[in-house]
């Protein structure tokens, strides 16, 4: 159930599905990024497990959002239930008896129609005749999950009229049945797609859309009479790749919350306990790895076979013993997950670091998971120098139970080779390693940069923004000037930054929890006193990579021989990033070069960016983001550049200060 604007009518949607005569069902509210009028307080008091709850942070259109879905669906059969309708008791189970009667892919109802002045009138589904272009039927019909995805599915790409194209192809291919009796009520309403100025049927975008469809049309239903993934090949033509990836971003966001608490009863203590799978799967999302690979299989690796069906990532399983590989190839098919996990029975091997797995893997692995070889086989100790010859740069490694005496022993033993190490303790008293193996050759000379990190709060996120950077940029905190911030004066917080006290030269101490504008002001007036450049600002919850090597070399040399440019930011390009100026309100007009863009009316970021120190007093001290931006905004401070690809990735979505202090800023 796709949502935008519609906080009137979606109590009214979400009882007729989940009052079906069919319970079977799933039903999953998508908010496409509407931050002004949520749907969440009309269905707060909704305790239906049923439902689940789902933000989108941009809106990307309604396709977008049933795309994501179906990305995401496990379930044989899909539909969507758009936020303003009303389906009848029976809809889904008329739908489902008439799809198994006829064997059909897709079944089609008759729908009633209320119209703005009131009139009611029913819309019968047309059949499939002469091969016209026209509307055939309405999307709210019941598809056969993997006939659907051959076809493509919904096209993220497009804001309306698509829905022309999908129905018509189900009917051109002669997979649909079609049912008269009305059982679904669409409510015409006051901006909705149809009836909006930009979207509506006599819209400029409608007519572009539909010019489009037209020229793809004869394609269609010519690719429809042999099979749906011709199609699906001829609606690709159209298709960006970036909207290929921002839905499976998306869909992963959606699924693994909803898979770990499906195996609760599964986290048995063959492989990861839950905590860590959640941590594995947070991991996933930020880190987007396109090749995985992990030792000692489990159901973990049904969370990584969820992930590559969704992403098109390739993961290989590395398992010791027949008998769990046959639980775990079990479990796989149980979920539908057969093929999209290379698990291998590969028997230990001895090494001169301990015994590993004997088999031949690929080079490019971005992500580990090593929960195996188990402790009364030898330990782990030889993952790290086994797999180092076949990791990408940037690669990390997931150590599971880092808190017993034996993988304490192979963390030091990797640490002495030069790895950096998080160690992040879970609730139950568990552990997971976060392992970055690699250092670049060239240490960074920041000698003329002051660096500052607000933190407070969140030791495990301060203690992975502390060591990626010491690990992907080694020099940088040795020669700068580093500025620790310690908000609120929490113990937990302070033992890490007592550890990293060999590259940190000042500690700013606040027992009093200060917002994010107040933090960051302390910290610009300290930063405005070092008497140094530059100045390199971050918080506790920004994962340094190595996918930009140079990167502070190249936001030194911007800020430089660009003097229009104030800011230069340094998160990474996945990242998402709102698309207009917070101050005008006018979309960011970017212009693209080798390793950046530049924009010349952008507003200012807090982190995590690179600035001259000489323009603190113009912006700082302010009390948040925004009057921020206003103060670089009213100074003539508005020239940005943006890194490509860019460094930090962001960590603890749900750990944020402003969640903590309750302010916006």
């Amino acid at each position: 159930m796709p949502y935008h604007g519609s906080p009137d009518t979606i109590r009214r949607a979400v009882d007729a599905v989940l009052n079906q005569t069919h319970t079977n069902l799933l039903l999953v509210v998508v908010n496409d990024g509407d931050h002004d009028q949520p749907p969440w307080p009309a269905l707060a008091d909704v305790t239906d497990p049923r439902l689940v709850r789902f933000d989108l942070t941009e809106n990307r259109g309604r396709y977008h959002a049933d795309a994501v879905t179906l990305a995401a669906c496990t379930t044989p059969w899909w539909t969507v239930h758009d936020a303003d309708d009303e389906a009848e008791p029976q809809w889904l189970e008329t739908m489902l008896a008439v799809a198994h009667e006829s064997g059909a892919d897709v079944v089609f109802t008759a729908q009633t129609i209320i119209r703005l002045d009131g009139a009611v009138h029913t819309e019968q589904p047309r059949p499939w005749t002469d091969g016209r272009y026209r509307h055939h039927a309405h999307m709210a019909g019941l598809w056969n999950v993997g006939f659907l995805r051959r076809l493509g599915g919904p096209h993220p790409g497009y804001r309306v009229g698509f829905d022309t194209m999908l129905t018509a192809a189900a009917l051109a291919s002669g997979r649909a049945a079609l049912v008269p009796t009305p059982l679904y009520t669409r409510h015409r309403r006051r901006g909705s797609l149809t009836t909006a100025p930009a979207t509506g049927t006599r819209s400029m975008l409608r007519r572009r859309t539909a010019a489009e469809l037209r020229r793809l049309w004869p394609h269609m239903t010519e690719a429809a009479r042999t099979s749906p993934d011709q199609v699906r090949r001829v609606l690709d033509s159209s298709r960006l790749p970036a909207d290929r990836a921002q839905v499976a971003d998306d869909a992963w966001g959606l699924r693994w919350p909803l898979l770990v608490d499906e195996l609760a009863d599964r986290w048995t203590g063959w492989a990861l306990d839950q905590e860590g799978a959640r941590l594995l799967a947070e991991r996933l999302a930020e880190r987007r790895p396109r090749l995985v690979v992990e030792a000692g299989s489990g159901t973990s690796t049904v969370l990584l076979a969820e992930y590559a069906r969704i992403t098109g990532a390739r993961v290989i399983s590395l398992e010791h013993q027949a008998q769990f590989l046959e639980r775990t190839r079990g479990l796989l098919a149980e979920h539908g997950l057969d093929g999209h996990v290379d698990v291998r029975l590969a028997p230990l091997q001895a090494t001169p670091a301990g015994p590993w797995y004997d088999t031949v893997l690929p080079d490019g692995v971005d992500l580990v998971l090593v929960d195996g070889p188990p402790e009364g086989a030898g330990g782990r100790a030889a993952a790290l120098p086994e797999l180092l010859p076949h990791l990408a740069d940037g690669a990390e490694l997931l150590l599971d139970d880092a808190d017993r005496p034996g993988e304490q022993t192979a963390l030091e033993q990797w640490r002495r080779a030069g790895a950096a190490v998080a160690v992040l303790t879970r609730p139950e008293g568990k552990a997971v390693a976060l392992v970055h193996p690699h250092r670049p050759s060239r240490a960074v000379d920041a000698s003329d940069t002051v660096v500052t990190v607000l933190c407070g709060r969140r030791p495990d996120l301060l203690e992975v923004t502390l060591a990626t950077l010491r690990a992907t940029a080694p020099g940088l905190l040795d020669t700068a000037h580093v500025i620790v911030l310690h908000n609120g004066a929490d113990p937990e917080t302070g033992e890490v930054v007592d550890r990293h006290r060999d590259v940190v030269n000042q500690v700013i101490t606040t027992t009093e929890l200060l917002t994010c504008g107040q933090g960051t002001s302390r910290l610009a007036e300290a930063a405005a006193a070092s008497g140094h450049r530059f100045w390199l600002h971050l918080e506790d919850d920004w994962e340094a990579t190595t996918a930009h090597p140079g990167w502070l070399d190249d936001a030194r040399h911007l800020l430089d021989t660009h003097p229009r440019v104030y800011q230069v930011r340094l998160r990474h390009t996945s990242e998402r990033v709102l698309p207009y100026h917070m101050v005008t309100r006018r979309p960011l007009v970017w212009e693209e070069r080798v390793r950046y863009r530049v924009a010349n009316e952008a507003h200012l970021t807090l982190n995590p960016s690179l600035t001259r120190v000489e323009h603190i007093t113009r912006v700082w001290p302010a009390v948040g983001e925004r009057e921020a931006q206003r103060n670089a905004h009213r100074a003539g401070l508005r020239g940005v550049a943006q890194l490509v690809p860019g460094v930090f990735t962001h960590m603890g979505e749900n750990q944020s200060l402003r969640l903590v202090t309750g302010s916006p800023t």
